[in-house]
């Protein structure tokens, strides 16, 4: 019930997400996470229960970054996907990679909610611990998509770039380091899905504007007109660094709860 509601609310056919049916989402899905608490036994259990953990996570970091849940729901979302993450990894499942990406994002609703990150301060939470382990959970996602072989066919994949992209960028104004994250995203969005997507869209319209920012003019445009989107080999070379890197401020944050 909950998955579908999560479906419903987030259709690639809406302009955007109906609030009523993620808040619904997440009310069933926090229903189904106890039913599975009192019935756990098997480890296919365990991976459904994951499962439920991680849609009300994700439901709930929705909600607070739009300012309807409070901080203590976020820290319950950054609890319940580092639990579906543990669980996951243990069992090797192929889904490790969009838990760490949940894991992410609930992390950047904890910092979103901080009074100093709605105003832009320079010295916001987002440029801090949080954001680096915001970031950090996305590369050890893109990772764990990479080991399970489905880095180039699962559209979380491609999200966990563009968040990357987010936290970089719209968080913390690194917009040159940003600009490689977004142009991936762009382009593994387009081969998963289709040019006509509306985050395939979403993702070349911020992907011009963000060239032109940069002073990048001739590329923004190729990019707004469908052209190709290219990626230099320092830019691939950068992004591969940076994701075989990634471990300290997790380790750091979670101790050994999350496998290397």
């Amino acid at each position: 019930m909950g998955q579908a509601l999560h479906a419903k609310a987030c259709s690639p056919d809406r302009d955007g997400i109906d609030m009523v049916s993620i808040e619904s989402a997440r009310e069933a899905a926090a229903a189904s996470v106890q039913l599975w608490q009192q019935m756990l036994k098997e480890e296919h259990d365990k991976a459904e229960y994951a499962h439920a953990l991680l849609l009300e996570a994700n439901t709930c970091t929705i909600l607070a970054g739009r300012q309807r849940l409070s901080l203590e729901a976020a820290e319950r979302a950054e609890k319940n996907a580092l639990e579906a993450v543990r669980i996951l990894q243990k069992l090797k499942s192929p889904d490790a990679g969009s838990a760490l990406r949940v894991l992410g994002i609930a992390v950047r609703s904890l910092y979103k909610l901080d009074p100093l990150y709605a105003q832009g301060a320079a010295v916001g939470p987002q440029h801090g611990p949080l954001g680096e382990v915001a970031k950090e959970c996305m590369m050890q996602a893109i990772a764990e998509f990479e080991r399970s072989g489905s880095h180039e066919s699962n559209v979380w994949c491609a999200v966990a770039y563009w968040n990357v992209y987010l936290i970089l960028s719209v968080d913390g104004s690194k917009h040159d380091e940003a600009l490689p994250w977004l142009k991936r995203s762009a382009l593994l969005h387009e081969k998963i899905t289709d040019p006509e997507h509306r985050f395939t869209k979403l993702y070349r319209k911020q992907l011009a504007e963000l060239l032109e920012r940069l002073s990048f003019p001739l590329q923004a445009a190729a990019v707004r007109d469908g052209g190709e989107v290219l990626i230099t080999a320092e830019e691939a070379q950068s992004m591969r660094a940076c994701i075989d890197a990634t471990k300290s401020k997790l380790a750091d944050r979670y101790a050994d709860k999350i496998m290397s």
